[in-house]
């Protein structure tokens, strides 16, 4: 029973951070909604270089927009934290706090070449990244959570949407020819 109650406890500790930074998805997924059917005009005209300013200043503005904000919760998630929910879950959780908000720069920012993938036609490509991530990402969280508890759960999340965002990115630059210097 008490182990079940630490585990319980462990679940809120990671849970509530979680809730709040994942609100910041918003930035980048009401983009992406925007964008999807825009690369898949200028895909269908194959309007390249339009398709390459669009890619690169949308991962501009989710960067400067999101960034801003991550930037904000890493370097005061502790006041944050103890104002919110008190000194006690600060302790907890103020670490797994700016894992998690890094963790969603990361992946509002990989949010671009999946949209553009998706609207090119190519759903199947992080389809199949998702499923290669799968496996590694169960192994991983099992060793860092039972070595570092919700710190290591984000941190087993981190690495994944990092290796999720780099796979996009190389993908997108390979097949599609876009500079990343635009």
């Amino acid at each position: 029973l008490i182990g079940s109650l630490l585990t319980m406890a462990a679940v809120a500790y990671y849970t509530a951070p979680y809730e709040m930074v994942t609100r910041l998805w918003i930035v980048s997924a009401s983009l992406s909604m925007t964008l999807f059917p825009a690369f898949s005009a200028m895909e269908g005209v194959r309007d390249r270089e339009r398709l390459s300013i669009f890619f690169s200043r949308s991962i501009k503005y989710v960067f400067l927009v999101s960034g801003t904000i991550v930037v904000l919760i890493v370097v005061y998630a502790e006041q944050i934290l103890q104002l919110w929910l008190g000194s006690d879950f600060a302790a907890e959780s103020t670490v797994t706090m700016q894992v998690l908000a890094t963790g969603v720069l990361i992946n509002s920012i990989a949010q671009t070449p999946f949209a553009l993938l998706q609207g090119v036609g190519r759903p199947d490509i992080p389809a199949k990244l998702h499923l290669i991530e799968l496996p590694i990402y169960v192994g991983m969280a099992w060793i860092l959570i039972s070595e570092f508890g919700i710190a290591g759960a984000a941190g087993a999340w981190i690495i994944r949407v990092a290796l999720d965002a780099v796979l996009l990115f190389i993908l997108t630059f390979k097949i599609y020819h876009i500079s990343p210097c635009l």
